[in-house]
C-alpha cells in the first residue's frame, strides 16, 4: 500500500482517517483517541532496537503533555494504533487546520470590535479571522527567547534523560532527515542536520545566539529540511512558522526602504578596535577564553559609538541609522582585518545582522 510517496508496509494497522486508541505508550497518553493524518516512514527516534514504522496523528480533546509542552499532533509507531473507526482525510484536515491559529481568543476579541462598527459578511469574517491569527503567529515568531525554548516548542526533546542534547527526525518519500543541537563555547548553539540516501551523505551545520527569534530558529530547520529535499518538499507541520517569518522578511525587504547604512572612517574605526582588544580582549595570563560580552552600536552627533560596560568608543561616521543594536564582542574582535581595509568602511543593518563590508555579524537581544 502507498499514500503519497511514503510506501506503507503490508500489514500495516494505521491507515489516513483511522480514528484509534494508543496503546503500549506511556502511562499518561495510554488510552487516548487519535485521528491518524500522515504516513511518516520508518523512524529510529521512537526508541528500540530497530527503526518502526510510522504515523503522524492527531490527538483528540485536549493535547497530550510531552516534556512540558502540550501537543496536539505527536508521531507514534504503527504498533501503538488499536482501530476504532474511520473518518475522511479532508476532516482529518479540517480538524488540523483548526488547531493551527495561535492566540485564537486574541483574534476573535478583534473580530468582535469589527463586529461592533459595521456588518461583515462571511467571506470577510473569515479574512479578518486569518489575518488577526496570522498576525499574531508574526508576534510570536519574531519574540526573542532562549534558543532550548524556541527548540522544545518545535518538538526537539532530549537524546536521553542524562544529556543535554536536543532532536528532531522529519521524514520525507521515505527518508529520515535527523537533527540534533548542542551548546558550544559563549553559550551558543550548533544545530547539525544529517540525511542518508543511497545517493547522498547530507551533513550541515548552523550557529546560533543563545537567545533568537522563534521564527529564526524555525528557519534554520527549514533550511536543514531544504538541503536534505529541496525547495519543493512541503515544510512539516512544526516548521510552518519558518515560513510565516520567511514570508515577513520577505514582506519587510518588499517595502525597498533601503537598509540603514552608515559610512565610518576607516583609521579611527581600525584604532578603536584596537584599543577595544587591549582592554577588553584576552589577558596573556588568562586560561581558556574570556567571557563573551555584549557591545552596543550607537549613531549620535556623527559619531558611531562602541559602548561596553559602560564604557565608549567613537567613530566620526555618516548616513542613516536605525535605534541601537547589540552584537558580540568576540566576533567584532575575531573579525578578519581584511574587512576594515579603506579609507571609508561601509556598515549595513538589517533585521539579523550588522554588516562591516561584506563581514556578516549577528545581532545578539539585548539585556
Amino acid at each position: 500500500m502507498s499514500t503519497g510517496a511514503v510506501q506503507v508496509p503490508d500489514g500495516a494497522r494505521g491507515r489516513v482517517g483511522l480514528v484509534a486508541m494508543l496503546r503500549r505508550v506511556a502511562t499518561e497518553v495510554e488510552g487516548r483517541l487519535v485521528a491518524v493524518r500522515l504516513p511518516v516512514g520508518f523512524v529510529s527516534s521512537l526508541g528500540g532496537v530497530r527503526p518502526v514504522f510510522a504515523w503522524q496523528v492527531l490527538v483528540l480533546g485536549d493535547p497530550v503533555d510531552l516534556d512540558g509542552k502540550a501537543c496536539r499532533e505527536v508521531v507514534v509507531a504503527d504498533t501503538c494504533l488499536e482501530p476504532v473507526s474511520h473518518i475522511e482525510p479532508d476532516q482529518v484536515e479540517e480538524m488540523v487546520k483548526a488547531g493551527l491559529y495561535r492566540d485564537f481568543d486574541e483574534a476573535m476579541a478583534k473580530v468582535h470590535t469589527l463586529l461592533a462598527t459595521r456588518a461583515l459578511t462571511p467571506e470577510e469574517l473569515d479574512a479578518e479571522v486569518e489575518r488577526a491569527a496570522e498576525e499574531a503567529t508574526v508576534r510570536y515568531a519574531l519574540e526573542v527567547v532562549p534558543v532550548d525554548t524556541a527548540l522544545r516548542d518545535l518538538t526537539f526533546r532530549l537524546i536521553s534523560k542524562d544529556s543535554t542534547t536536543l532532536h528532531w527526525s522529519g521524514m520525507h518519500q521515505g527518508v529520515e532527515l535527523y537533527v540534533f543541537a548542542g551548546t558550544v563555547m559563549f553559550g551558543r548553539w550548533i544545530i547539525t542536520g544529517k540525511c542518508v540516501t543511497a545517493r547522498k551523505l547530507m551533513w550541515d551545520e548552523h550557529v546560533l545566539a543563545d537567545r533568537e527569534p522563534r521564527g529564526r530558529v524555525a528557519l534554520h530547520i527549514l533550511k536543514l529540511w531544504r538541503s536534505a529535499f529541496g525547495r519543493d518538499a512541503p515544510a512539516p507541520g512544526n516548521l510552518q512558522l519558518a515560513l510565516v517569518y520567511e514570508r515577513h522578511l520577505a514582506d519587510i525587504k518588499q517595502l525597498e526602504i533601503g537598509l540603514p547604512t552608515l559610512k565610518v572612517d576607516g583609521e579611527i574605526l581600525r584604532a578603536t578596535r584596537r584599543w577595544i582588544a587591549q582592554r577588553h580582549g584576552q589577558d596573556p595570563d588568562e586560561v581558556g577564553p574570556p567571557p563573551d560580552r555584549q557591545v552596543t552600536l550607537a549613531f549620535r552627533d556623527g559619531l558611531l559609538r562602541f559602548e561596553i560596560d559602560g564604557e565608549a568608543y567613537g567613530c566620526p561616521a555618516h548616513g542613516v541609522w536605525l535605534g541601537d543594536c547589540q552584537v558580540s564582542l568576540m566576533a567584532f574582535l575575531a573579525m578578519p582585518h581584511w574587512h576594515l581595509r579603506g579609507f571609508d568602511i561601509k556598515l549595513v543593518r538589517s533585521l539579523e545582522a550588522v554588516t562591516f563590508t561584506r563581514y556578516e555579524m549577528p545581532l545578539r537581544p539585548e539585556r
